[in-house]
C-alpha cells in the first residue's frame, strides 16, 4: 500500500562524492531552465548509495525499506518524490551513473578537442579519475551489462548512446562517419583495462593525479596504436 504523501524530509549525511564540473551540473537535476520538483533531495548521494546497494544486492531484493537504510532518506519521503515503483528509482540510478561511467555529461566539451588521440587522452584521463572516486562505475558495468532485466536494459541503452556520440566526434575531427566496428574495439580495449582496475588482479588506479596522468597518455596512445594497426589491416568484409 503507498504511503500517504508527507512533507518531504532530507538527511544531512553526504558521505558520498560528487560529480564535478560538467558531469554535476547535469546530473539528476532539471534540464533545460525546468525546476526540479525533486530540488530539495540531493539526487546525486541518493543515486551513488543505490549504485552502491546494486554492487552488494540482488536489485529484486531491494525496496524502500532498505533503500532508505541505504540513502539515511526517510521512506515517506521516497514515496513522495519517486512514486510507489521502487524499479523507477533503480533504473534512474543506473542511467544517472552509466552515463557519468561513460561520459555522457561531457560530450559539449569533447567537441573542442581537435586531433583524435588528444580527445583519447582526455578521455582516459576523466575514466581514471573516475574509476578512483567512484568504483561502482566498472562494478556495475560488469555485473548488469548482459542482464535482461530493466537495468541491463538501461545500461544498454546508455552504451548505444555513447557510440552514437563518439561516432558524431569521430566525423568532427575526420570528416568522415567511423567504422562502428572500429569503436567498439576501442571500446572494448578500455572495459579491459577498466576490468583488471575493478578485479583482484592487482592493478590499482593511482591515488594521485601526476600518477593518473602518465597511465592515461599510456593507455590513449595504446588504445590509438591499437586503432591504427586495426586500420591497416586488410579488410576481411566483401
Amino acid at each position: 500500500m503507498r504511503q500517504k504523501p508527507v512533507k518531504p524530509e532530507v538527511s544531512s549525511r553526504r558521505a558520498e562524492k560528487k560529480p564535478s564540473g560538467a558531469s554535476r551540473k547535469k546530473s539528476g537535476l532539471a534540464k533545460a531552465g525546468k525546476t526540479d520538483p525533486r530540488a530539495k533531495l540531493d539526487l546525486d548521494i541518493v543515486y551513488q548509495k543505490v549504485l552502491n546497494a546494486l554492487l552488494r544486492i540482488d536489485p529484486r531484493g531491494l525496496n524502500y525499506s532498505k533503500i532508505s537504510r541505504f540513502t539515511g532518506v526517510p521512506r515517506p519521503t521516497l514515496y513522495y518524490y519517486f512514486g510507489n515503483r521502487v524499479e523507477g528509482l533503480v533504473e534512474e540510478a543506473a542511467r544517472y551513473g552509466m552515463k557519468i561511467f561513460l561520459q555522457i555529461y561531457e560530450l559539449d566539451r569533447d567537441r573542442s578537442v581537435t586531433d583524435w588521440q588528444t580527445l583519447q587522452y582526455h578521455r582516459m584521463l576523466r575514466s581514471l579519475r573516475l574509476i578512483r572516486d567512484y568504483p561502482w562505475g566498472p562494478g556495475l558495468y560488469f555485473r548488469y551489462r548482459n542482464d535482461h532485466g530493466p537495468i541491463g536494459q538501461t545500461i544498454r541503452s546508455v552504451e548505444a548512446q555513447y557510440f552514437q556520440d563518439l561516432n558524431l566526434l569521430w566525423k568532427q575531427i575526420h570528416g568522415k562517419a567511423a567504422d562502428l566496428d572500429l569503436l567498439k574495439l576501442n571500446g572494448a580495449l578500455k572495459l579491459g583495462l577498466f576490468f583488471g582496475f575493478s578485479s583482484e588482479s592487482g592493478l590499482k588506479v593511482p591515488t594521485t593525479d601526476e600518477g593518473i596522468d602518465r597511465w592515461a597518455r599510456s593507455l590513449s596512445a595504446y588504445l590509438c596504436q591499437a586503432m591504427q594497426l586495426q586500420l591497416s589491416l586488410p579488410s576481411s568484409r566483401g
